[in-house]
């Protein structure tokens, strides 16, 4: 056998036997040769023939299916429990009533529905009513001063044209009942 070619055998026989270690399987049949040392044959030889017998050998037979890594360790799910949940405080509807403001014309007095820091709604729980007038201009002027309010979210508003002293009492009312509520 020529030295490249005990070389070349060697190397390849090596690398099958690492291959094999590495995937855990049994190391091959065939004996590993050390280099410049004759492989055993079968058959004719060099000298009979002329030419070099082929070598035959067996491929490695895989055991089971081994990973070159350790096991790892088997992770059992705790029974823990799961991490309470935050919920925010309920938020509670209130009702503050204004107080009761004077005009010449009757008094006037809003009551103020909340949640937390908004406005929800503003009822009039009296209106001036000194005559048939005030009765009806404090009417159509309520809405207004009601749509306004939860608008703004505020006392901030603008006075109705024509029912200076309801919309004024209306205000009054009004931003005393959110003083009161801390809006």
């Amino acid at each position: 056998m020529r030295p490249v070619t005990a070389v070349v055998v060697g190397l390849a026989s090596a690398g099958v036997l690492t291959l094999s270690w590495v995937d855990g399987l049994r190391p091959p049949v065939a004996p590993v040769l050390a280099i410049g040392s004759a492989l055993p044959r079968s058959g004719p030889t060099t000298s009979q023939t002329g030419s070099a017998a082929p070598v035959t050998t067996r491929p490695p037979t895989p055991t089971t299916s081994r990973s070159s890594r350790p096991p790892r360790p088997s992770v059992k799910p705790t029974s823990a429990a799961p991490p309470p949940t935050r919920t925010a405080p309920a938020v509670v509807p209130h009702v503050i009533d204004g107080p009761l403001v004077q005009t010449e014309y009757g008094n006037v007095q809003v009551a103020v529905d909340y949640t937390g820091r908004h406005i929800t709604d503003v009822v009039a729980l009296h209106l001036t009513d000194s005559s048939g007038t005030s009765v009806d201009i404090s009417a159509a002027a309520a809405p207004q001063l009601r749509r306004e309010a939860l608008a703004a979210q505020s006392a901030h508003i603008d006075l109705v044209s024509g029912a200076t002293f309801t919309s004024e009492a209306y205000v009054q009312s009004l931003q005393a009942a959110l003083d009161a509520a801390h809006i």
